[in-house]
């Protein structure tokens, strides 16, 4: 006897009665999005698969971020120099546009990271911004204590030389608008940047008072001429020709002036006093 075959379906050929239905085709795996992600994470070169359309933080971050083949010579930065980098074009993104002027969008491109990188850094864009301030705050101290060790010019006390620095500081234009943002970001409702603002601004004046000695009206006088400084240069008032301008830039040498002769005349007369 010859062996009778049945006509597959599919070969060319109807199927006829009481063949098999046709096979239905593969449902999307929809492990896929896993599989994406890890290949993502591995740096293996994107492949093309069918997948289910649901987006993973994984998979949209792929998306989003350029995947380097591993040939590639390019050695991926650590978690640790994202961040660091990612708060400095924080300070000078925030700088120029303001807490809610900035969109976490142009931080995360300025840093070379995707959005979705940025808040696995930083979950919200107010701690971001808080990183922000406290980066601020840290330089200001730093220049503050610089200042009162460098002792390279013979004559000037510790209060001079701060007052130097801090003019220095103020003619680099992130540092300045840096400054004058975070003062009107903490009169907003966000409680946590107000106290990001208060806890940098009091470390400051701490720093100021402990490494001059300075205190009392000496040092409120010396904060005071530090903010009218901030002011006046936030509106470039020494290119001003108006009486007003003049006379407060003027004031502000002449008040400087004063207060280091009062913490000099203060040095002396401890230095007078006999030890008790």
């Amino acid at each position: 006897m010859v062996p009778t075959t049945r006509p597959v379906s599919g070969a060319g050929e109807s199927p006829g009665r009481g063949a098999s239905p046709p096979r239905r085709s593969t449902p999307p795996d929809r492990r896929v999005p896993d599989r994406l992600e890890a290949s993502c994470r591995s740096g293996a070169p994107r492949v093309r698969l069918p997948w289910d359309g649901s987006l993973t933080s994984g998979v949209s971050e792929c998306i989003l971020t350029l995947v380097i083949p591993p040939s590639a010579t390019r050695q991926l930065s650590t978690a640790a120099e994202r961040r660091e980098v990612l708060v400095e074009a924080a300070v000078a993104a925030f700088a120029e546009h303001g807490f809610h002027g900035t969109p976490t969008t142009e931080i995360a491109k300025a840093a070379g990271i995707s959005q979705a990188y940025l808040f696995r850094l930083f979950p919200t864009k107010a701690e971001l911004y808080v990183a922000a301030v406290d980066r601020c705050y840290r330089r200001l101290g730093d220049a503050m204590r610089a200042a009162a060790e460098d002792e390279s010019a013979p004559g000037e006390t510790v209060l001079e030389r701060m007052g130097h620095a801090y003019a220095g500081l103020l003619q680099d234009p992130t540092t300045l608008r840096a400054t004058l943002q975070a003062f009107a970001a903490a009169s907003g409702e966000d409680l946590a940047i107000r106290d990001a603002v208060r806890r940098g601004y009091g470390e400051l004046v701490e720093v100021i008072r402990r490494l001059s000695g300075t205190q009392g009206d000496e040092l409120r006088e010396f904060v005071a001429r530090g903010m009218l400084m901030t002011v006046l240069a936030g509106m470039d008032a020494p290119a001003i020709d108006a009486p007003w301008a003049q006379e407060l830039c003027g004031a502000m040498d002449e008040k400087l002036a004063a207060v280091e002769a009062a913490a000099a005349t203060a040095r002396a007369s401890a230095a007078d006093r006999p030890a008790s």
